[in-house]
């Protein structure tokens, strides 16, 4: 009893190491502060921007808390749907929609140097168009905000990487 207790307790303490060490941790912070500045939306959304900026400043927030050392600052440019049609069993038809949320950013550093001039990312989001119009919008909805966080972690990536 006692041995399958210790052994338990080892197991839990080794998967513990393991998640932090293989992506289970906390995720990676720029080695200098970063004040992410509201992204404008330039979709016809009016609302990725909103969800960009939110996780580029999870992701990017100050480590330090004080004010950024350098300012990142864009545009969410493009919300794009491309509709796939879908044969599924018994003939009904289905279709996936693959949505791209585009942006152009640009990293300044605190005497407005360019560190990283406009760079353009794209996310990307796969969803099924439903049998309602409302089940449809709410996958389109959901399909966008997850496409709209790639978006972001792309930017942070090319961020960290400066």
């Amino acid at each position: 009893m006692r041995a399958a207790a210790l052994l338990a307790l080892a197991l839990c303490g080794l998967g513990c190491a393991y998640g932090f060490t293989y992506g289970g941790g906390a995720p990676d912070r720029p080695t200098v502060n970063v004040r992410v500045e509201p992204l404008v939306d330039q979709t016809g959304d009016g609302w990725p921007a909103a969800v960009v900026t939110n996780r580029l400043r999870e992701r990017l927030g100050s480590p330090r808390g004080g004010p950024g050392e350098r300012t990142l600052s864009g545009e969410v440019t493009q919300v794009s749907v491309n509709n796939l049609p879908v044969a599924r069993p018994g003939g009904v038809a289905a279709g996936l929609m693959v949505l791209r949320v585009t942006g152009v950013f640009r990293l300044r550093d605190h005497a407005g140097n360019v560190v990283l001039p406009d760079t353009a990312r794209e996310g990307h989001a796969e969803a099924t168009v439903a049998s309602s119009v409302g089940e449809t919008e709410d996958m389109r909805r959901l399909a966008v905000e997850r496409a709209a966080q790639a978006l972001a972690d792309a930017m942070a990536d090319a961020v960290m990487d400066r």
